[in-house]
């Protein structure tokens, strides 16, 4: 029986991993990076550019007798600093949409094969047709800075993981 505690740290192990065909994430790995974990800090690195993977939601589906499958929906604050000393905004704004691709690239996982390496049933394939949605923060809030805050740019990013079959 999957261990619906796992599904988070099981979403970032794949996220943050090194796999042919598909990019990089991390900057150690040559990716955009510097934070992919499961859950939120207690005092995240606000001056780094991070994905933290927590759990939106998850629901138990039957799908008849006694059949059923977990269903999480996955949430990934997405927080990406800029400098405005080192350049103009447009760049940040730039780079943070390719990087935001990338992200997007690694969730889809390679042709073929949407099960995140076999962590779980299938990853982003919902029958309604709504896989992965992105919600970006305004960018003439967020870069204003003020109270304290640098300015930054960020995003939320929900999808959905079907985890194995249970029986109960």
């Amino acid at each position: 029986m999957p261990d619906t505690s796992t599904a988070v740290p099981r979403e970032a192990a794949w996220l943050a991993a090194v796999t042919a065909g598909l990019p990089s994430l991390l900057v150690a790995d040559g990716g955009p990076f510097e934070i992919v974990q499961p859950y939120y800090t207690r005092s995240p690195a606000m001056r780094k550019r991070s994905v933290f993977v927590m759990r939106g939601n998850l629901t138990e589906m039957r799908l008849g007798g006694l059949r059923k499958i977990d269903r999480y929906t996955f949430r990934l604050i997405v927080r990406w600093p800029c400098h405005p000393s080192g350049g103009r905004m447009e760049s940040d704004e730039a780079d943070f949409d390719a990087a935001i691709d990338l992200l997007l690239q690694r969730i889809r996982g390679p042709v073929g094969d949407h099960t995140h390496g076999g962590a779980f049933l299938s990853v982003a394939e919902e029958a309604n047709g709504a896989t992965i949605s992105i919600d970006f923060a305004p960018a003439e809030q967020t870069l204003a800075g003020g109270a304290g805050n640098s300015p930054y740019l960020a995003a939320t990013v929900r999808y959905t993981a079907d985890d194995e079959q249970i029986t109960s």
